[in-house]
């Protein structure tokens, strides 16, 4: 009997921590059911906000895209109008430039006049070019005719160079006023049996360049070979010098100053004579100073003085 009911504690006692351990268990279950739970509905949250913050960083990238774009328009709207702007000025520049180039450059108002003048300036502190008497000097003519033998020309030839009437003045007192400062003015007399080439239309300089042009590499390349080669056209002033005693350009047709390299540096209607002998010249007077300070009157008077002379 005692030993049955020792048993039937015992099992009593199991069955009762059983089920306390089942009782704890079903706890135990709960909570990590509802922490689970919890941690989803965390995580839940915390990725709710993170899309919240990255709509707003998105919604802000969008203005500031929609801000620089506006800037960039407005930007490229002002450039727009600049560049308009500049071509305009550009036209305005040409024109006037033409105006200039018709008044001063291309001769018209003395080419067909009987009464031409050949007038050429010479520094008054050197008088490298002519004699008292009125010829030219030994030096001069050595010196011409050594550049002919030994140092060909590039865009011009060496010689002695001369205008019509007033228009390598005028071509200076717009572009160099400081060459036609305390300048000698002579009127050069020129034989009329030198062979002078003379460049009168278009056709004339056309056939001239055809005939003695040469193409020019140049070389100044940098280090990285960057910059490309350069072909500029010029004459072959050496061929040019055995067949004729000097050049004329009357008129200077300035509208084709660019169609050529060469003939852009010519500037006004000129000549160049390289055979010296027997070229005399009659000394006309020489223009007062310009000075600096005193540029605009100065010219005024540098003007006057030398349509007192010519005429």
């Amino acid at each position: 009997m005692l030993i049955k009911a020792t048993k039937k504690i015992g099992k009593s006692k199991k069955s009762k921590v059983s089920g306390r351990l089942n009782t704890l268990k079903k706890f135990i279950g709960i909570k990590k059911k509802s922490i689970t739970q919890i941690n989803y509905k965390r995580k839940i949250k915390e990725r709710k906000n993170l899309i919240l913050e990255y709509k707003k960083r998105l919604k802000d990238q969008a203005k500031r895209i929609e801000k620089f774009e506006k800037k960039r328009n407005e930007t490229i709207k002002k450039l727009r109008g600049l560049v308009a702007l500049r071509k305009r000025k550009e036209e305005q520049l040409k024109t006037l430039m033409n105006k200039i180039q018709e008044k001063y450059y291309d001769g018209k108002d003395f080419k067909n006049s009987i009464n031409i003048k050949k007038i050429t300036f010479e520094k008054a502190s050197s008088a490298k070019y002519f004699n008292k008497d009125g010829t030219i000097k030994n030096e001069f003519k050595k010196y011409v005719k050594d550049k002919i033998e030994n140092s060909p020309d590039f865009f011009k030839p060496i010689g002695l160079w001369y205008g019509f009437n007033d228009s390598w003045y005028n071509w200076c007192y717009e572009d160099m006023p400081s060459y036609i400062s305390s300048m000698n003015v002579h009127k050069l007399n020129i034989p009329t049996n030198l062979n002078i080439l003379k460049i009168k239309t278009i056709k004339d300089l056309s056939d001239f360049h055809n005939e003695y042009s040469i193409n020019y590499i140049s070389k100044d390349r940098d280090s990285n070979n960057i910059i490309p080669e350069l072909t500029i056209q010029h004459i072959d002033w050496v061929k040019v010098k055995k067949n004729y005693d000097g050049i004329e350009f009357n008129p200077y047709m300035r509208k084709y100053r660019n169609k050529y390299d060469w003939y852009e540096t010519v500037d006004a209607s000129s000549g160049c004579i390289w055979n010296l002998e027997n070229i005399t010249s009659e000394y006309l007077g020489k223009l007062p100073k310009i000075n600096k300070n005193n540029e605009e009157n100065d010219l005024k008077k540098n003007k006057l003085k030398f349509k007192k002379l010519i005429s």
